[in-house]
């Protein structure tokens, strides 16, 4: 495909069609981790009586998925250029069809716990691989709007649990979603089996990392590890752990609870409300993306999310009524995926627009976002137990985001940067 100019004059390079087929079936595949992810937090009041557990405990539900996340985050980069991105991706599904399965087979809170652990090796990969298989097929300035749709899982999969959780614990028992979330992962792995495919070559002069074929990749296990040494995909890690410590995982987590023991919703609303955010998300993420293709302006991006996330994350356990909590989760909607969708588009400018460098660099995101997830429910648990709601907010979040707002302002960006780490790839490799 050849390039051509749009209106700024800036080089657009076409998508191929296929393009958007591979970017389908790696959404739904991406879309059972999340989705499995939360299941527990808005069936919190029938889960814990139900194995005779306490808010600490319950914690562990959540952390426990994590674990395996921490374990084989730098592992997936190199696992993914040995044996490829489909069958990585196919490896975190079928785990997500398997856990699931033995959760809503569990009787035993240890037994629960260890399916976690297995949905959690999920989790821990598809975050890795589903990133590369994308950048392998959309030109660098297309790859905001792909990377943001393809976003849009995280969200969407935990406003879709957080809302159908209670209705179907309601009528048919907790065991049941533990069922939707096996369906939803079996789905996945029949379609991306049969239609995923990485490209057969290059799509432009742009694009000649883009291998013929996935099998004659040449990116050595060496170059893989240099990117470990770049310190704006350190940067980056830094940032969405801290955004995925409070909003993804505490306040996913605990908030439901909060809503009904502090202002007396039921669960069904209370996990209503703690959706709104991914319910924003899913409209803000595709156009944090064509933002970012269009003016190339991610670092600021991160910065004016990081801001914005930090003052109102640190007032969301002041809500003390429904429309005030309502209020408070809108504004995280509307400007989480500033931070969500932006560390993103990062790597692949910090690991020189490589697919599978690209990889490891969300690997880095990928150990973040587990170490936060193990450690979160468990720190803020202690929080809320021995300190207060409101603290946790004021004590524990704020100062969470002044940190992820210094290591946004350090990030290099644009264009010359990019060329720039590039070009220490290229020497570093020969």
């Amino acid at each position: 495909m050849n390039a051509t100019l749009d209106r700024s004059g800036r080089t657009k390079t076409p998508v191929p069609r296929y393009a958007w087929v591979i970017l389908a079936v790696v959404f739904l595949a991406s879309l059972a981790a999340p989705l499995n992810f939360v299941k527990a937090p808005g069936i919190a009041t029938t889960l814990m009586p139900y194995f005779g557990i306490g808010v600490e405990e319950f914690g562990w539900i959540m952390a426990i998925f994590s674990v395996m996340g921490i374990i084989l985050a730098f592992p997936a980069g190199f696992i993914m250029q040995r044996f490829g991105v489909k069958r990585v991706v196919l490896l975190s599904v079928g785990c997500c069809f398997v856990g699931s399965t033995m959760g809503a087979l569990s009787t035993e809170f240890s037994l629960l716990l260890a399916s976690r652990f297995i949905e959690g090796v999920g989790n821990s990969i598809i975050f890795v691989a589903a990133p590369a298989a994308l950048i392998a097929w959309f030109p660098s300035e297309r790859q905001g709007v792909a990377l943001g749709v393809w976003g849009t899982c995280m969200p969407f999969g935990t406003f879709l649990m957080l809302n159908i959780a209670p209705t179907l614990t309601n009528q048919y028992g907790w065991q049941s979603v533990w069922w939707f979330g096996s369906a939803v992962a079996a789905v996945a792995f029949l379609l991306y089996a049969a239609f995923f495919k990485m490209p057969v070559a290059p799509y432009s002069d742009e694009a000649k990392h883009v291998s013929h074929a996935e099998n004659t990749n040449k990116t050595s296990i060496r170059e893989l590890a240099m990117v470990l040494k770049v310190r704006d995909v350190w940067l980056a890690g830094f940032i969405f752990g801290c955004f995925n410590f409070v909003v993804a995982t505490v306040i996913n987590t605990y908030y439901p609870l909060f809503l009904e023991t502090e202002v007396g919703l039921t669960n069904v609303v209370a996990s209503s409300i703690t959706g709104i955010p991914e319910l924003l998300s899913i409209f803000g993420c595709p156009i944090v993306g064509l933002v970012a293709d269009r003016l190339g302006a991610k670092k600021g991006l991160l910065v004016a999310g990081c801001i914005i996330l930090g003052v109102t994350s640190s007032l969301v356990f002041f809500a003390f009524s429904a429309p005030m909590a309502i209020i408070l989760m809108a504004c995280l909607g509307v400007f989480s995926p500033l931070v969500s969708t932006g560390v993103r588009l990062v790597i692949p400018e910090a690991t020189g627009n490589d697919h599978l460098k690209a990889g490891m660099g969300n690997a880095v995101l990928s150990f973040w976002q587990n170490f936060v997830g193990l450690a979160g429910p468990v720190l803020a648990g202690f929080f809320v137990v021995n300190v207060g709601w409101v603290e946790t907010g004021l004590w524990l979040f704020a100062p969470l985001f002044v940190l992820a707002l210094i290591a946004s302002v350090l990030i290099r960006s644009g264009k010359r940067a990019a060329q720039a780490r590039a070009e220490t790839f290229r020497k570093r490799s020969t």
